[in-house]
């Protein structure tokens, strides 16, 4: 498996365009799924994608193989203010 992937590279963004920083292995929602394998929700933080500064939560699960390895993380991101201008 690619180094990067298991360090924290970010390697896709949907729907929003680009990464600010590519690194995310500082992240709590990367360190807690990948520590503990579990579903993590995280606090309040900023994203760093498209500069545009949102502050968001993320929901993150970690993925691994058939063979049970670990690869990465998986997360969603809500957007707080997108949310709460809906609601």
């Amino acid at each position: 498996m690619d180094a990067e992937i298991l360090n924290g590279a970010g390697l896709f963004l949907y729907p929003l365009g680009t990464f600010d920083q590519t690194d995310l292995s500082f992240r709590d929602y990367f360190i807690k799924a990948r520590d503990t394998g579990k579903l993590y929700v995280s606090d309040i933080f900023e994203a760093l994608v498209d500069r545009a500064h949102r502050k968001v939560i993320t929901i993150s699960a970690p993925l691994y193989t058939a063979d049970k390895q670990f690869v990465g993380v998986l997360g969603a991101s809500l957007d707080l203010t997108a949310i709460s201008a809906r609601l």
